[in-house]
């Protein structure tokens, strides 16, 4: 009985000891990777802290405004970021057009039926490799019927839709005040042509969740296209995203897309140089386009409410460097070592490393812990929010954008969605304003 006992009691320090193993070594191991050099992010972490969660009640009102809009081409695309019309200034007909993964660039044609690719920004094998495919984030017209492109990869582009002319403007291979811009995002030209333009990050668009978890490392730069010089604006942006010109474009907003704001910078009169809080809003900010009534409209690609917590405690992150620091290195680290193999193993084999390598930081994985909600919010010039569309069904969830096109119909563009949906117009036209070669209001 005594042998019993005690063969009982050496098993359950066996047992309790293994436990303990199953604890403490991923511990060491994380604690081990944080330390290690040489694995991203490179950059110092430092803690900071979101505004408060907004509540769901006035302006900001649960509502299902979006939840007319029609899902089109399903499962055809994926990722339609941005959305734009564009006038033949010689027809004068309008046309509409978006960018997805792959690097395409669609023309909507019969009222949203059908699409036609008029060019592509990059060429590759598969759509997911997108450093050579090209990603089309951002869609602005420049007023003369071409389309301004912000693509991730390729820089700063310029489309004629009609001959399908591509011509680059900023190449993102090349370094604008000490580094090449590793994350084009968003693009706005003034009335003098001069074009302003985001670099979201030091990390690639297909790691971006190592600017989800690091510091703030965009930029705001103004490109003159009369000298071809870049001149940077604004840094330490959290991921800057989209970006709008003032009416009088005295300054400048831009999302930045961590922290849950709307930094504007002034580009004249006695602030000229500076920067402030323009307004916080719900949520992670995306693209900003202007509404019919001329204020600025922002796609909040993943809203947060005090009433309706995220999956992922992300406050706690932002609050605690080091946790950062340790959630994301293995992942850093485990792409490091994909990219290796890929780089050393011949073509097809490189392809599933390649393809690891590609979507183990993706954010678009990360958009699954914060919940499906679709949500735009317009904002006044003086940073107020004056209204909210909602979709809490998940139907039309993850909205980067919402543009009016010239019919009065609301485009809703998401950078995950394999679809791009549309709410059609309802009432009248009046003419009230002027953005790009397109002029509209709805009453």
């Amino acid at each position: 009985m005594v042998s019993e006992s005690l063969l009982i009691q050496e098993q359950s320090k066996t047992i309790m000891f293994r436990l303990l193993r199953c604890l403490v070594d991923p511990v060491l191991v994380l604690c081990l990777i944080a330390v290690l050099p040489g694995i991203p992010p490179y950059e110092k972490l430092t803690s900071y802290k979101l505004p408060r969660p907004f509540s769901a009640s006035g302006h900001l009102s649960r509502n299902n405004l979006l939840a007319s809009a029609q899902n089109l081409f399903v499962g055809e695309i994926h990722g339609p970021e941005s959305v734009v019309e564009v006038e033949d200034p010689k027809h004068g007909v309008s046309e509409v057009y978006t960018g997805i993964q792959g690097g395409a660039i669609l023309k909507i044609v019969d009222g949203g039926r059908k699409y036609e690719v008029v060019a592509r920004t990059g060429h590759c094998e598969y759509k997911w490799d997108a450093k050579n495919c090209g990603r089309p984030l951002g869609l602005r017209s420049d007023g003369q019927g071409n389309i301004l492109i912000a693509d991730a990869y390729k820089g700063i582009l310029r489309l004629d839709p009609k001959s399908g002319e591509l011509v680059t403007l900023v190449n993102s291979s090349e370094p604008i005040e000490g580094r090449p811009p590793a994350l084009p995002n968003s693009v706005e030209m003034a009335s003098d042509g001069v074009i302003y333009w985001t670099d979201s990050s030091i990390y690639p668009l297909h790691a971006g969740a190592m600017a989800l978890f690091g510091q703030a490392t965009g930029r705001l730069i103004r490109y003159n296209p009369a000298t071809g010089e870049n001149n940077v604006l604004m840094e330490d942006l959290h991921f800057a995203n989209g970006i709008q010109l003032s009416p009088h474009e005295d300054f400048v907003v831009v999302a930045e897309c961590f922290r849950h704001r709307l930094t504007r910078y002034w580009l004249k009169g006695p602030k000229g140089g500076t920067r402030e809080v323009f307004a916080n809003v719900p949520g992670s900010p995306d693209n900003l386009k202007l509404s019919p009534s001329g204020n600025i409209l922002a796609g909040i690609v993943v809203p947060r409410f005090s009433e309706y917590p995220w999956y992922l405690d992300f406050e706690t992150l932002t609050n605690n460097a080091w946790l950062r620091l340790i959630g994301i290195r293995p992942f850093a680290l485990t792409r490091m070592i994909l990219e290796m193999g890929a780089e050393y193993l011949p073509p097809p084999l490189n392809t599933f490393p390649l393809w690891m390598s590609y979507h183990i930081l993706s954010m678009e994985p990360l958009s699954l812990m914060f919940g499906w909600y679709g949500l735009i919010v317009e904002i006044d010039w003086e940073g107020d929010i004056i209204k909210s569309w909602h979709n809490p069904s998940g139907t039309t969830p993850g909205l980067s954008e919402a543009y009016f096109s010239k019919d009065g119909a609301m485009w809703l563009a998401s950078p995950w969605n394999e679809f791009l949906s549309r709410i059609p117009p309802k009432g009248p036209m009046v003419l009230l304003r002027s953005e790009g070669d397109v002029t509209f209001d709805l009453l």
